[in-house]
């Protein structure tokens, strides 16, 4: 129940926030997630038409896929246009043809990649950093502070300088005990990258699904919604549009009741929990650690899992195990 009414305030957040509707500029500024590290609070605000235009630099061409993630984000439709008289890791939105950048990396010089300045005023924005990573976390910033009006599209005058105060900023999905369709994981590193996490973990199995499928395992050939080991490729690549690092925890010695399927000589142990009538939960279940056999599995998962991963990092599960 705790995950449900976790999942559910998780999206009643993120659509109430990035759908700001009849929102106040004081409100959505006081929202936003996370807080960033310096809000000067500017009067006045910026309007949002047809004639709306994001520019950027043709010195860094990744500028414009970070753009367009803004756009999808924001279900605004804003022309992009090239402009040369940019900085490498600037953008600029304006009502008119006239580019006059206005920001100077004032205060964010030292701050990291990530660091960010975003200035808002009613003659138009502009989003400076250090990198282009940090240029989409000003434009996360930027979707959150949209106050729609019905028809009509504002964002409040502000000054924001921001950086992260966490270098790894992340979210698990237990598709262990539940299962997870890639659309459903695609959404969930969308939202993760909105509120600028910028990792995920995928559980490769628990007590309750192998929630993987092999090439040379029978693990998760029993579960019709364990991802596939190319799936688990497309989300890593997608999780980099994204600036999300997609890795996985694989249980490695406990939370092993689902793999007594398939190697029931090997699994120990095992207490049943109830949890109301009808409904309980096998846990404390383990790989026998003095078996060779054991080890041969744990190396045939890596070996297939481990090729798959763009860092080199991977969360093993070894708890809950008993000796």
């Amino acid at each position: 129940m705790k995950t449900i009414i976790f999942i559910l305030s998780t999206y009643f957040l993120f659509t109430g926030i990035i759908n700001s509707q009849n929102k106040s500029n004081g409100k959505v500024l006081d929202e936003l997630l996370p807080v960033p590290q310096s809000i000067e609070r500017l009067s006045g605000e910026f309007n949002i038409s047809s004639n709306t235009k994001i520019y950027y630099s043709d010195k860094n061409p990744e500028l414009k896929k970070n753009i367009s993630r803004f756009i999808e984000l924001s279900d605004l439709k804003l022309s992009i246009i090239k402009d040369e008289e940019l900085e490498e890791f600037q953008i600029v939105i304006q009502n008119d043809s006239k580019v006059e950048p206005t920001n100077s990396k004032r205060g964010i010089e030292n701050k990291g990649e990530e660091a960010y300045e975003l200035l808002v005023s009613s003659d138009g924005i502009s989003i400076t950093s250090n990198s282009s990573k940090g240029v989409f976390w000003g434009l996360m910033t930027l979707a959150q502070l949209i106050v729609r009006h019905g028809s009509r599209a504002v964002i409040p005058n502000v000054n924001i300088i921001d950086w992260s105060r966490y270098p790894w900023r992340g979210y698990m999905l237990d598709t262990g005990r539940a299962p997870y369709s890639v659309g459903q994981i695609k959404r969930t590193i969308r939202i993760c990258s909105a509120f600028k996490l910028n990792f995920l973990i995928i559980r490769e199995g628990d007590d309750e699904l192998n929630a993987f499928k092999y090439k040379n395992l029978p693990l998760g050939s029993d579960n019709p919604y364990a991802l596939t080991l190319d799936d688990l490729s497309e989300l890593i690549e997608y999780g980099k549009e994204y600036g999300i690092t997609i890795f996985p925890e694989i249980e490695s010695l406990g939370h092993a009741a689902a793999k007594r399927k398939f190697y029931p000589e090997l699994i120990q142990g095992g207490l049943q929990e109830d949890y109301w009538p009808g409904f309980y939960h096998i846990r404390k279940s383990n790989f026998d650690v003095d078996n060779p056999k054991t080890y041969n599995i744990l190396q045939a998962i890596y070996e297939e899992i481990f090729p798959r991963l763009s860092v080199p990092m991977v969360h093993l599960g070894l708890d809950e195990v008993r000796l």
